[in-house]
C-alpha cells in the first residue's frame, strides 16, 4: 500500500505516476481490474493462441475477484513449444494480503469450478508485490528479469 508520505519523494519523472496514485488515494478504495488483451491471447504469433478459449475462464475469474495490476504470461505457452504436458505459467503482480503461496492456493481454489468442470489447465503461478515486481525486473540477468522481459503481458 502506498502511503500519501511515499508520494513526497519521487522523482521528478514519476509526475504521472505520482498523479495516478495521489488520485487513487483520495477518490478510491479499490483500484479497477486490468483489461484482459484478448486479442494477445488469441495472437497466432504466441503459443498461448492454441488454449486461449479454454483459459479465457480462468483468467476473467483471477481479474474480477482478485485484481491484479498485472498478469504475464511467460514459459513454453508465451515463447516456446507447449506440449501435453506443458503448464500455463503466470506472473501476477498484485497487492498481497497474504503470502504469496496463500494467494496463489486462494486461486486456485476460485478456479476449483473450472477445473471441476471438466476443462482443468495445470497453472504455475508465481506472484509478486508492484513494488517488489519492478525491483527484481531491474535485475539484470535473472530469471524473474528474463520472465518480465520474455513473457506477454495478457492483463
Amino acid at each position: 500500500m502506498v502511503r500519501q508520505t511515499d508520494l513526497i519523494h519521487l522523482p521528478e519523472r514519476y509526475e504521472p505516476r505520482q498523479r495516478y496514485i495521489k488520485a487513487m488515494l483520495t477518490h478510491s478504495t479499490t483500484a479497477a481490474a486490468p483489461v484482459l488483451r484478448e486479442d494477445v491471447l488469441h495472437d497466432p504469433r504466441f503459443p498461448v493462441h492454441k488454449i486461449a478459449d479454454r483459459l479465457l475462464p480462468y483468467l476473467r475469474v483471477l481479474l474480477e475477484q482478485f485484481r491484479p495490476e498485472q498478469v504475464n504470461l511467460f514459459g513454453s505457452y508465451a515463447c516456446g513449444q507447449p506440449n501435453r504436458h506443458s503448464d500455463v505459467d503466470l506472473l501476477i503482480v498484485k497487492d498481497l494480503k497474504q503470502s504469496p503461496v496463500r494467494e496463489a492456493a486462494q486461486i486456485l481454489k476460485a478456479w476449483r469450478p473450472i477445473r471441476w468442470s471438466g476443462d482443468s489447465i495445470p497453472f504455475e503461478l508465481l506472484i509478486e508485490t508492484p513494488l517488489n515486481h519492478e525491483a527484481r525486473a531491474r535485475k539484470q540477468g535473472s530469471f524473474y528479469a528474463e520472465v518480465v522481459r520474455s513473457g506477454v503481458r495478457l492483463a
